[in-house]
């Protein structure tokens, strides 16, 4: 009896580990898709408070991006826009799989011209998309190389804007 009790559990196991490993991979996603969407909420208040975004040519929550967020560098009003611990103030802003978060802002440099005007579109990956703050997670597979690499990313927008 004690042997069929161990193997009904050993099989019950067996069937919970990997929805016990979708749910953890979804946990995943669900925090990077809500850091994204703070993070374009905290680039946008940037934004609209300074008119502009900092001269620095920005791809990633380095340890610039954070510091500017949390309240210095580029932010001589001092607003904190976004909380941040010591190690992320440290080792700047990654996702759940160990990347840094990227992000794309309009910096005033048409991709058309090269009149300096803010226009309200970026370009990442070579494709024009109508938003003054693109951020993304390059998701599980920690790649955004290609268009299949970036099937799996975390964004704030959607292919084809």
């Amino acid at each position: 009896e004690l042997l069929v009790v161990i193997v009904i559990i050993s099989i019950l196991i067996g069937l919970m580990l990997p929805v016990l490993s979708h749910v953890r991979e979804t946990t995943r996603k669900t925090a990077a898709r809500d850091t994204v969407g703070q993070l374009v909420v905290c680039w946008k208040s940037y934004l609209n408070d300074y008119r502009c975004f900092p001269d620095e040519s920005l791809t990633e929550m380095d340890l610039l991006a954070v510091s500017i967020l949390a309240g210095s560098n580029y932010n001589h009003k001092g607003f904190a826009y976004m909380e941040f611990t010591a190690e992320q103030m440290t080792n700047g802003l990654v996702d759940p799989w160990g990347n840094r978060y990227q992000i794309a802002l309009d910096n005033g440099v048409s991709p058309r011209d090269d009149t300096g005007a803010y226009d309200g579109k970026v370009t990442p990956f070579g494709a024009e998309v109508r938003r003054p703050v693109l951020v993304w997670s390059k998701g599980p597979d920690k790649s955004d190389v290609d268009a299949e690499a970036r099937k799996d990313d975390l964004r704030n927008w959607r292919e084809g804007e």
